[in-house]
C-alpha cells in the first residue's frame, strides 16, 4: 500500500525506521495501531507487510480512514 505525502518534508523522517498506522477494526470499530517498516520514495510512503492481506489491510478495505505517524511526527 502507498500514500502520497504532499505536505511532509521527508528529510524530517529519514532517520526513522517505523511508521505507526492506526486503522479502525472492521468488526469492533475500535482504533488499532500497528508498527510497520516503511520506505519513502519521492513523496510516497510504502508500507512493509507479510502475507497477502494483513488485518490492517482488511481494516482499511472496510474503512479507509487511517492515521499514521512516523516517529513523533503525525502525517
Amino acid at each position: 500500500m502507498e500514500w502520497v505525502l504532499g505536505h511532509l518534508d521527508v528529510s524530517r523522517v529519514a532517520g526513522e525506521k517505523f511508521i505507526y498506522l492506526t486503522t479502525r477494526g472492521r468488526k469492533s470499530g475500535n482504533p488499532h495501531t500497528v508498527e510497520l517498516w516503511f520506505a519513502v520514495a519521492g513523496k510516497k510512503v510504502y508500507l512493509s507487510h507479510e502475507g497477502a492481506y494483513t488485518d490492517w489491510m482488511k481494516n482499511i478495505l472496510e474503512d479507509s480512514r487511517v492515521e499514521f505517524r512516523i516517529g513523533k511526527i503525525p502525517v
